[in-house]
């Protein structure tokens, strides 16, 4: 689980008691007594003011056996930079797709396994951008990827795969990433996706087969920067 988005910074005094009533809002509504991991809703908690003190609270609960692992979802390399350069993190949750393999080539997926820090990738088709018919996206915002992603369709075929098995092999395949989150809104949608991560176990796609299609336009990259 997460702690809420941080909209007003934390006050360092204020920190714990939050920190404590969030994890307590969370066990009580998951019927828990303990949770795997809770993360920061986003690095800004733990960069600001009341971080110090934020990382603390979550310390205590992992000492005492709530939590087993803490740590945050980031966005960007340098959030993840800054995050270790700070506090022995345990988690972090990270976006991965086919189009964004920018933490990949900026080699911060191998500093975060170097660390020892468990990876769990997410925006693994990119809002469902990876799935659509690319004609079928909005423009012109999508015109500059939309010929990428017809390139990668075609090729998913070539090698035997849908774009959907495609785009989880990529992320599933990666040294370093434990696991993914995937967002379905039916059941059939989640039987498929774990067929194509079953699939993906025998998958023989190398990681440099999906080298051209990293993307660095971040109006694609980033959802929130997409037109509402």
């Amino acid at each position: 689980t997460k702690l809420p988005p941080a909209h007003v910074e934390v006050a360092p005094a204020d920190a714990g008691a939050w920190v404590r009533e969030a994890v307590d809002r969370s066990l009580e509504r998951l019927r828990q007594d303990r949770l795997y991991a809770v993360l920061a809703h986003g690095a800004d908690t733990l960069l600001g003011a009341g971080g110090p003190e934020v990382w603390e609270a979550l310390e205590t609960l992992q000492a005492a056996g709530t939590v087993a692992r803490i740590g945050a979802s980031v966005y960007t390399g340098d959030e993840i930079d800054a995050l270790l350069d700070r506090y022995p993190v345990g988690l972090l949750q990270v976006p991965l797709n086919v189009l964004d393999q920018r933490l990949v080539r900026g080699g911060h997926l191998a500093r975060l396994r170097a660390a020892g820090v468990e990876v769990h990738a997410r925006s693994v088709f990119l809002q469902g951008v990876l799935l659509m018919e690319p004609n079928a996206l909005p423009s012109p915002h999508f015109d500059g990827v939309r010929e990428m992603l017809h390139a990668f369709r075609s090729a998913a075929r070539a090698a035997g795969v849908t774009p959907l098995q495609a785009a989880a092999a990529y992320v599933l395949g990666l040294d370093g990433v434990a696991t993914a989150v995937f967002g379905v809104t039916s059941e059939r949608e989640l039987e498929e996706i774990l067929a194509a991560a079953d699939a993906t176990a025998a998958s023989t796609i190398p990681e440099a087969w999906f080298a051209p299609f990293a993307f660095d336009d971040e109006r694609v990259l980033d959802p929130a920067r997409w037109p509402r």
